[in-house]
C-alpha cells in the first residue's frame, strides 16, 4: 500500500545528568572533585534517500526516539553521548511542525538531511565548579531533556514529468513502453491506484499518478492524493484517448481541475499527446488534431503516438527532455537571483531576556532562555544546586526586578511548564549576602 502521509511523534533524548564525586585514594588526604559530565542526548534526523519509495514505514510506528545520554562517572569520565536515530525517507518528503505549522524542511535532494529535534544537553559534573573560591563543589546539573514535537511527513513525488490525464487515457501503458516500470494495465477507469516512477532511456524521470474526474481539485474521487503529486514536476505530459467524440471536453476538464487547485500549475510547459493513434483511421485523427490545436494554450505543445506500437515515442521523449533541460535552466538562474528575506536572524543577546509575571496570589513565574536552562538543570533537591540558581538571577538581573513586585511569600516558578520553585524570602537572603561580598 502506497503511503504519502503521516503524523510522527519525535522526540529526542535527554542529556546525562552530571555527577558529584570526590576523588577517594590511599594516601591522598585531600581529593578534589572528579565527578564528569552527562552525555549529550541523542538527535533525531531526517534524511532523503533515492532508495525509499513512499513513506510505508510510518503506516505503524507513530513514535520516534533517539537515545538519552549516560550520566557522568568519577575521575572525569564523560557520560556517553546517546545515540541519533537517523530516518530516511524519500527524495521530496516535506515535513512540518504541526503545532507551528511551520515548514521544517523540504527534502528535495538525494542525501539531505535535517535536524527535526535536537538532544539535550548534558550536565556539568563537579569538577566542573571547582575554582580558587571554591574547592569542594557539591552541586552538579542535571541534564537538559531533548526536544519534542509533533510534525506531519508528507511526500510530493519529486519527478520531471508529471504525466496527467483523465482515467484509461493510457498513461500506464505509455510509462510501461518508455520505461521498465510495470504498473498495472487494463481496460477500465482507475487501474492506477498509486503513483509510479520510471526513467526513459534518454533519463526523463516520469511519474505515472492517478488519473483525474471532474471535481478532483474539491477532493472528489483521488482528488488531492493525485494532484499534490503534480506540484513539483518541471513538465506535464497530458495524455488524451483520441477515440474520445470530443478531445476538447478532456483537455478543458484537466486544465480546469489544475487551475482550481494550483493557478501556478497552468505556467509548466506541458506536452498533450493524442493517444491510441492505432485504433482509428487517418482522417478521423486529423479531426481530432484539429480540434485540440484550435484551444491549446501557447506553452502546449500538441505529438500524436501510440504506446502500445511504440509508433512517435522518440519525438515526443526528445520534446520532453529539451523542456527539462530549460525549465531547469529557469530554476537555476531564479535561485540565483533569489533573496534570503524569508530567514530568521536570532540576535547573541536574546537568551538573556527574560520576563516575569504574576500567575496567581501566590506564584510569580520567570520565562526566558538562558534561566530557564539554568532552572531545568537545577537540582532543586540540593541546597548548594538552588544557591546558585539564586546567585545566576541576581546576576541576571532577576532578583532586582522580583524585589519590585508587592510580595507576601511568594514562590517562583521558571518556564511554561512550571519547573522547580524557589521562594521569594530565601531569594532576596541570597541576594542580601550578595550584596555584602561586593
Amino acid at each position: 500500500m502506497f503511503v504519502d502521509l503521516a503524523t510522527l511523534t519525535i522526540e529526542a533524548g535527554k542529556g546525562g545528568d552530571g555527577l558529584i564525586s570526590f576523588r577517594r585514594e590511599k594516601f591522598v588526604a585531600k581529593g578534589g572533585p572528579n565527578g564528569g559530565n552527562g552525555g549529550q542526548g541523542g538527535s533525531v534526523i531526517f534524511k532523503a534517500d533515492q532508495t525509499e519509495y513512499d513513506l510505508s514505514q510510518f503506516r505503524f510506528k507513530k513514535l520516534i526516539k533517539a537515545g538519552n545520554g549516560q550520566a557522568g562517572g568519577s575521575n572525569n569520565r564523560q557520560g556517553k553521548t546517546g545515540q541519533d536515530r537517523v530516518i530516511k525517507v524519500p527524495v521530496g518528503t516535506l515535513i512540518t511542525d504541526l503545532k507551528t505549522d511551520r515548514v521544517i524542511a523540504d527534502l528535495i535532494e538525494n542525501q539531505q538531511e535535517v535536524i527535526v529535534a535536537i538532544g539535550g544537553s548534558g550536565g556539568f559534573g563537579n569538577a566542573h565548579f571547582k575554582s580558587s573560591n571554591q574547592q569542594i563543589p557539591l552541586v552538579a546539573e542535571k541534564g537538559l531533556k531533548g526536544q519534542k514535537c509533533q510534525i506531519q511527513v508528507e511526500l510530493k513525488l519529486l519527478a520531471e514529468v508529471g504525466l496527467i490525464g483523465l482515467p484509461n487515457s493510457g498513461k500506464s501503458t505509455f510509462l510501461r513502453s518508455v520505461t521498465k516500470a510495470r504498473p498495472k494495465i487494463g481496460a477500465y477507469p482507475f487501474t492506477t491506484l498509486e503513483p509510479y516512477l520510471g526513467v526513459t532511456a534518454n533519463q526523463c524521470l516520469i511519474a505515472d499518478i492517478p488519473g483525474l474526474i471532474e471535481g478532483a481539485a474539491e477532493g472528489k474521487g483521488l482528488g488531492h492524493q493525485f494532484l499534490k503529486h503534480v506540484e513539483r514536476n518541471l513538465v506535464l505530459l497530458h495524455l488524451i484517448d483520441c477515440q474520445n467524440n470530443d478531445p476538447k471536453l478532456g483537455y478543458n476538464q484537466i486544465i480546469s481541475e489544475l487551475e482550481k487547485y494550483n493557478p501556478a500549475l497552468l505556467e509548466l510547459p506541458q506536452i498533450v499527446a493524442l493517444t491510441k493513434i492505432e485504433l482509428v483511421d487517418k482522417k478521423f485523427l486529423n479531426q481530432q488534431t484539429k480540434a485540440l490545436q484550435s484551444i491549446l494554450r501557447s506553452n502546449h505543445q500538441l505529438h500524436r503516438i501510440s504506446a502500445l506500437a511504440h509508433l512517435n515515442l522518440e519525438p515526443l521523449l526528445t520534446d520532453l527532455k529539451n523542456l527539462i533541460n530549460r525549465q531547469k535552466q529557469i530554476l537555476a538562474q531564479q535561485s540565483i537571483q533569489s533573496t534570503s528575506e524569508d530567514m530568521v536572524v536570532f540576535r547573541l543577546d536574546d537568551k538573556d531576556k527574560f520576563e516575569i509575571t504574576r500567575l496567581n496570589k501566590q506564584t510569580f513565574q520567570v520565562l526566558g532562555q538562558k534561566i530557564e536552562n539554568f532552572a531545568l538543570k537545577t537540582d532543586f533537591n540540593n541546597y548548594h544546586a538552588r544557591s546558585r540558581l539564586r546567585n545566576i538571577m541576581t546576576k541576571l538581573g532577576i532578583t532586582k526586578q522580583l524585589l519590585r513586585q508587592n510580595y507576601k511569600d511568594e514562590r517562583i516558578v521558571f518556564g511554561i511548564e512550571e519547573v522547580g520553585d524557589l521562594y521569594l524570602d530565601e531569594i532576596i537572603e541570597s541576594h542580601n549576602q550578595h550584596d555584602k561580598v561586593k
